[in-house]
């Protein structure tokens, strides 16, 4: 059996999206840009400048949510725990 706490699909992305709830954007806002293009179009329709706050802080906020990965990584407390088990 394997343990991982590193998940570069799953951690930086929450990491980002704890951001933007933390300030106060609408509630997995991220969440609902990414999801899938009917949720989108309605995301943007209905709050318009929070998308544009999320795009525009995107460059500021990636790099700290990459560095903060980085650190829970390391310190083997991150927000994913992946577990292997292999058949012998």
């Amino acid at each position: 059996m394997q343990l991982d706490h590193f998940s570069f699909e799953q951690n930086p992305y929450g990491i980002l999206q704890s951001i933007y709830n933390a300030l106060g954007f609408r509630f997995n806002l991220l969440y609902s840009l990414l999801k899938n293009d009917s949720a989108r179009a309605d995301t943007f329709l209905t709050h318009p400048f929070q998308t544009l706050a999320v795009a525009l802080l995107l460059p500021l906020f990636l790099p700290i949510s990459l560095g903060l990965f980085v650190l829970e990584a390391a310190f083997r407390s991150g927000g994913t725990i992946e577990v292997y088990a292999f058949k012998e």
